[in-house]
């Protein structure tokens, strides 16, 4: 790494940032021993490489939101720049709060770097990324577009005066029309604000758009993974033995138990809950309540009260722990059929498959002969 800039190096190519990034173990996302760059205002930077290469890691150590696993990263800042205005991060759907207007999310954003945010300087926040104070400021988030969205969160790292601003594939779902506003965008915003873009992109065409002063290419270390994961779980290659085994396993050592003991504990609520009511229900005044009504006047109603509550204090006992019972096997029937059902529909999804395969490699029958059946007329029946 070279050490500090000369005061007789020109502002404009006096670099902002100097990063030297070195591999130390097998965790590192990619094989390059070393990558070195810089940041000087107005230049773009375009980090490249496959996916899993650990292009986004690399960008999120930088900003430190994140580190970089396997590697030593060196950063060496311009002094002059403060630490509170050193990196942006331009993310692909921004970071704007639902609740809270444009220009009221610009000046949430200058108060928390503790600058201006009064209506100037969010109209020239806005001025400077195409967007109108008057007609934009005051919509919320939800009613911005792709490509507004990104000019929002660019306007966003203007009214915190950014020096360096990570660009984490910025064209990602826009039209090319768009994405061909926002790459111009970005190149004056740029060079009118003396800016430096780090670009991570995998559309090299628009990359190359943005005329970047430098390539750093990052190896991948590892294949993708996923590859295990993508492939069907089909038990049809393995031997009878292996797949009964699997079978008995599933349905018995866990699923089963673990729908007995849903349907157990099911069971007990309602048998506790039924058995309460039953407590709580008094058969004898809801007669009397019922005699009274419609007996009223009537002179043995007395005497019928007396009786009635005689008979039914007899037969109350039994007369519940038979509606018990009653209804604690119907319940169980409902249970067990659910229960079967449940079974057989696991097994159906788990088997539907393998199973319509297996039968139409068994049974082939080639279209023309479905077709010669269909024409053949029925002499008989």
């Amino acid at each position: 790494v070279q050490g500090p800039a000369s005061d007789s190096m020109p502002a404009a190519r006096r670099p902002v940032l100097k990063v030297v990034a070195r591999r130390t173990s097998d965790s590192c996302p990619f094989l390059n021993e070393e990558l070195a760059f810089e940041l000087c205002p107005g230049e773009v930077v375009w980090l490249r490489g496959a996916s899993g290469a650990g292009k986004s890691y690399t960008s999120l150590h930088l900003a430190g939101l994140a580190k970089l696993p396997g590697a030593e990263i060196h950063m060496e800042w311009d002094p002059s720049v403060a630490a509170a205005q050193r990196i942006g991060f331009l993310f692909q759907k921004g970071v704007l709060i639902d609740s809270l207007s444009l220009a009221a999310n610009l000046a949430l954003a200058a108060e928390a770097a503790a600058l201006p945010a009064d209506s100037d300087a969010i109209a020239a926040a806005l001025e400077a990324v195409g967007l109108s104070p008057s007609a934009d400021g005051s919509k919320m988030p939800g009613e911005l577009s792709g490509g507004m969205l990104r000019r929002a969160a660019l306007a966003q790292i203007l009214a915190q005066r950014k020096r360096v601003v990570i660009l984490d594939e910025p064209f990602v779902g826009l039209d090319p029309p768009v994405a061909g506003e926002i790459t111009a965008l970005l190149k004056r915003v740029a060079a009118e604000h003396g800016i430096s873009l780090l670009l991570i992109s995998h559309m090299a065409e628009r990359a190359a758009a943005l005329s970047p002063a430098a390539t750093v290419s990052l190896e991948r270390a590892r294949p993708e993974d996923g590859d295990a994961a993508r492939q069907d779980a089909d038990l049809s290659g393995l031997r009878f033995a292996v797949r009964a085994s699997r079978r008995f396993a599933d349905y018995f050592l866990i699923s089963a138990p673990l729908i007995a003991m849903a349907f157990a504990a099911t069971g007990a609520a309602l048998s506790m809950l039924l058995a309460d009511m039953l407590q709580r229900v008094d058969v004898v005044r809801i007669i009397a309540t019922f005699l009274t009504r419609y007996l009223a006047g009537n002179p043995a109603l007395p005497l019928i009260l007396q009786l009635v509550d005689g008979v039914v204090k007899q037969n109350e006992a039994a007369a519940k722990r038979k509606l018990y019972a009653l209804a604690i096997g119907a319940a169980s029937q409902g249970l067990g059929s659910l229960r079967r059902a449940r079974l057989f529909t696991a097994r159906a999804v788990e088997q539907g498959p393998s199973s319509r395969s297996s039968s139409a490699r068994c049974s082939p029958r080639s279209s023309s002969q479905a077709g010669s059946e269909a024409r053949t007329p029925a002499t008989s029946r």
